[in-house]
Order: C-alpha cells, then sequence, then structure tokens
C-alpha cells in the first residue's frame, strides 16, 4: 500500500480503542484529526482516480464520505471509493447490508460488513428511548458491577463512556455515569418493570427537580433493557455510616437544606403538575414512590437525591392513589403494608410519609452522634417478635411506636443542646403515626422543613452580624458599628419576629402568611 495510505491505516488501528465488551471502536473525534482534508488529498493522488476528477473526489469524500473512505482504506481497498462516489453511497447511509457493499466489493463486502461497526460506535444524547441494533459498538471505555448498590430489579454499575461519544454530561474526560440494567432479561417481567420505571422517570425527567435524580437516557440492547443516570457520590446508607462527616455537612444546617430539598422532591411525586406552557400539556398525577429507604436516597457533597422509582405509580389525579402494595425491605415498611398473616394490603401515598419520616428520625440521630448513635437508634428499633412472630427493626410493634423506639428518642431530645434536632424528630414522629389518616401530607412536611431551614438561616446569620458588631465594638477605632449597621440588624429581628422564627415552635400560626409576600416577590 502507497505511503500516505499506509499511514492511515497505521493511524487508524493505533486509535482503535477496546470497548468494555472486547469489540473496538475508533472515536469519531480521532477519525476526524487523521483524515484532514490535506491528508484525504494526499491519498488521493495514491488511488489512480482520473486526474481531472481528484480535486471534486477529494471535496466530496472530505465533506461526506471521510467514515467509508476510512473503512476502504482499512480493509485494503481505497481504490474502490469512486464506486461508492459514483453511487452516493457516502456517510449518511451507514450502517450498509452486506448484500448493498458485496454487489460493489465482491467478496470483500463480507469484510467492509464486519469492520464498519469498529466506524460507528452509538452516540448517546438525552431524549427519548432509544433501540440500539445489536452490530453496534457501545463506547464503554470501562464497566464495574456496584455490587454493594444492586437493586430489587437491576444490576447497578459504573461506566466511563468517551466524551465525544455522548451529550449526557459535559466537564469530564471521560464521562462517569450510573447504567442500571433489568434483571431478568429479554422477558415479558422484565419489559414490565422496565416500561414501569421508564415511564416513571421520563414523567419525573419533564416535571424536573434538582433533588429527584434524573434519568440521562435508557435504551434496549441485544435484549437488555438500561437506564443511564449521572453518577451521585454515595448513597444515603453508606453516608450515615461514615465517621467523618461529609462533605458540607460538616456544618449542621445542611442536614436541614438537604431533608428540605428531599421534602420538597416528594411532595412533588405526590402531586405532580404538568402545565401547558412548559410541558405542553395541562395534567394533574398523584404518585407514590414506594420504596424510599435510605438505599434510594443519594448524598452529594451538600444535598439529598431521591432515586430508586422501580415500584412507584403515577395516577392521573381523579382515579384515587390506593393500590396494592408491593413487597419491598427495610427498617422503614408502614404498619399498614401488611395483615398479621403478612398479606399484602391496599396502600396510599401515607406510607412514604411514614418512611420519611423514619429516614429523618435516623438523620437527627446521626447529626447529634454520628454513626454510633444510628447504631443506638436501630437497636432500640430491634425489639421482640410481635403477635405475628416477625423479628424486625421495624419502628412499629403491632399497634403502637415500638417502647424503646420513644424512649431513646426521647433522651436524644433530652441531650441534645441544638433546638432544630428537636424539631427534626418532633416532625418525624408528627409522620410515624400508626394510623395512616393521622400522618400530615407531604406538603405539610415541606411546609414545616422550608420554616426549619428558613429559621436555621436566621440564626445562622443573626449570630454572625452580632459576632462581627461586637468585633467591631471591641476594636474601638472608626469601623466602629454606624447607626446604619445597627439599624440593619433591628430590622434583621423584626423579619424574624413577622415570620414567627424567633419562637420555639415548630411552625407557627402565621408562617405562611407572612412569607407569600417574599415568595411573590422571588
Amino acid at each position: 500500500m502507497p505511503r500516505v495510505l499506509s499511514q492511515i491505516r497505521t493511524n487508524i488501528d493505533s486509535n482503535l480503542q477496546q470497548s468494555a465488551s472486547g469489540r473496538y471502536f475508533i472515536d469519531p473525534k480521532d477519525l476526524c484529526s487523521i483524515l484532514t482534508y490535506d491528508v484525504i488529498v494526499d491519498a488521493v493522488l495514491e488511488c489512480s482516480f482520473p486526474k481531472h476528477l481528484r480535486a471534486h473526489f477529494a471535496n466530496e469524500i472530505f465533506q461526506k464520505g471521510s467514515k467509508v473512505f476510512a473503512i476502504l482504506i482499512h480493509i485494503g481497498r481505497p481504490g474502490s471509493m469512486i464506486e461508492f462516489l459514483e453511487r452516493t453511497e457516502l456517510d449518511t447511509r451507514l450502517p450498509f447490508s452486506q448484500e448493498q457493499v458485496s454487489d460493489i466489493l465482491g467478496e470483500d463486502g463480507k469484510i467492509f460488513f464486519r469492520s464498519q461497526w469498529d466506524f460507528l460506535p452509538h452516540f448517546f444524547q438525552r431524549g427519548h428511548h432509544r433501540r440500539i441494533p445489536d452490530n453496534y459498538v457501545l463506547p464503554f471505555l470501562r464497566e464495574t458491577t456496584l455490587d454493594e448498590l444492586e437493586g430489587g430489579f437491576g444490576v447497578i454499575s459504573e461506566i466511563a463512556i468517551a466524551s465525544s461519544m455522548q451529550q449526557l454530561m459535559t466537564g469530564r474526560e471521560p464521562a462517569i455515569l450510573v447504567r442500571k440494567r433489568v434483571k431478568t432479561g429479554n422477558t415479558d417481567e422484565a419489559r414490565t418493570n422496565y416500561r414501569r420505571e421508564k415511564e416513571n422517570l421520563e414523567l419525573l425527567r419533564l416535571r424536573g427537580h434538582p433533588n429527584i435524580l434524573e434519568l440521562f437516557a435508557s435504551y434496549t440492547y441485544r435484549g437488555e433493557y438500561s437506564f443511564l443516570f449521572p453518577k451521585i457520590d454515595m448513597d444515603l446508607e453508606h453516608f450515615l455510616a461514615l465517621d467523618e462527616k461529609y462533605g458540607q455537612f460538616t456544618q449542621n444546617v445542611t442536614y436541614i437544606t438537604a431533608i428540605e430539598g428531599l421534602s420538597s422532591a416528594l411532595e412533588s411525586i405526590h402531586n405532580l403538575f404538568l402545565n401547558k406552557a412548559d410541558h405542553d400539556v395541562d395534567i394533574s398525577f398523584v404518585g407514590y414512590h414506594h420504596d424510599l429507604r435510605p438505599r434510594n436516597i443519594l448524598v452529594t457533597l451538600n444535598t439529598f437525591i431521591l432515586a430508586g422509582f422501580g415500584l412507584s405509580q403515577f395516577k392521573v389525579a381523579d382515579a384515587g392513589s390506593p393500590t396494592k402494595w408491593r413487597e419491598t425491605m427495610g427498617d422503614f415498611i408502614a404498619p399498614e403494608c401488611m395483615d398479621q398473616s403478612f398479606e399484602p394490603q391496599h396502600v396510599g401515598r401515607a406510607i412514604d410519609i411514614w418512611a420519611l419520616g423514619g429516614v429523618i428520625s435516623d438523620l437527627a440521630w446521626y447529626r447529634e452522634q454520628g454513626p454510633s448513635g444510628v447504631n443506638r437508634a436501630r437497636l432500640a428499633r430491634q425489639g421482640p417478635p410481635g403477635r405475628n412472630k416477625w423479628n424486625n427493626r421495624c419502628f412499629f410493634l403491632d399497634d403502637e411506636i415500638k417502647p424503646n423506639v420513644i424512649r431513646s428518642s426521647n433522651e436524644l431530645r433530652f441531650d441534645s443542646k441544638d433546638a432544630t434536632t428537636v424539631g427534626l424528630l418532633d416532625l418525624a414522629f408528627s409522620m410515624l403515626q400508626i394510623e395512616p389518616q393521622k400522618r400530615p401530607l407531604a406538603a405539610d412536611v415541606h411546609r414545616v422543613m422550608v420554616f426549619l431551614t428558613v429559621k436555621s438561616l436566621f440564626n445562622i446569620a443573626q449570630d454572625r452580624l452580632r459576632d462581627f458588631m461586637q468585633m467591631l465594638t471591641e476594636q474601638r477605632h472608626r469601623y466602629a458599628p454606624s447607626t446604619k449597621l445597627k439599624f440593619e440588624a433591628k430590622r434583621l429581628d423584626a423579619w424574624a419576629f413577622a415570620l414567627g422564627i424567633d419562637t420555639e415552635e415548630l411552625i407557627p400560626r402565621d408562617f405562611d402568611n407572612a412569607m407569600q409576600p417574599i415568595e411573590s416577590n422571588s
């Protein structure tokens, strides 16, 4: 093979990357850097094309046929490019069937057909579901199964995608994502599970919420159903076991803002609204999560992200919300989920309220005492079996909250020097009501968390302002607190009084009314 064509072939071979599946592909970005216009001009000179057409062919190849030309060079048939050009069988027509290329290349058509897939790795972009043909190469540079994150309906793995082969995220080389594959393969059960979770995630993506895990993409490939998500640092179960506080959770206020975000996410799920202005449709859904527990809550440096929507359900608002409980696991199962014979019962959104109350309780323990506090709380839940002989770590025993749970929580209230911890525990136990109808709605829970967030941020602002003014006073120089600064401090106190956040109440009666003018101007 002539010098230029031989060098192109060598460059292609050296830029082929092995995917996680063992197949090879070339990144289109690398191919563009190999087949520049000048290189194509030199290569055309070596292909014995008619002299009067060389410039035209070089331009056509550069603009419309560089992939086809690269494949032909790779299989040792660059001179056949003239026939592809004459038939306008160029890059936009890829992939070719074996019959198409065999009509041009004869026996070498089989080689072209097999080789073309190396030059056609799948490009991932956000949007609707894709069915990827079996012959395409998925440009996963590596894939590692995360056994500790394996869920009831999926296998979870961490993948790295060549950055130029995706539009899912920016700023990383390569892009690190999480892939969830439906476990049961190409069966009716798998398709049902996958379809339900896909519809849930697509609906939530339309709604958009910073504390709900975003679905980047979904696809079917070789009989497997997959979702792609952003890689989040860890789940809450792992977080609650850390001796050293993670990220901004070294500051107590971060727990409050993160729980507020989580409660807002749950409110969005329980009452999901899509409007015509943003989503081209006016429709309301009643939804519930059904599997809210630490494994399905992810943790970033400064907030919590709700995930795990495989068992979730959304119904049009007037269809009602009760549905048959689908068996889950863990400490956060609500009392109404099963009867004394362990038979699943009809449940509603109140099971999510119960579960979130339990999560908030565990977070209050961790906020105060770290992982040892969480272990203490869980040991308190490890009581004797009830009437159904079921030994568990749930919050309830038969028809009441376990006495040890109440006792240990009261001790934490007494020991804590932080009124916000007491507020969190009060909220948690208002949610842990045995009778579902006595639990607050998700909107009420979020309302309380907004109050606690505003109160916590006010306390920080007030303390720092007072410290600053005290420092200026003690230094006794020309930067002593001015009348204007003192006036602003008084205004801050007056604002707190108007909102009721200067009291010890969990949520004052006039908080919502006081917040309305602030929200309308935000």
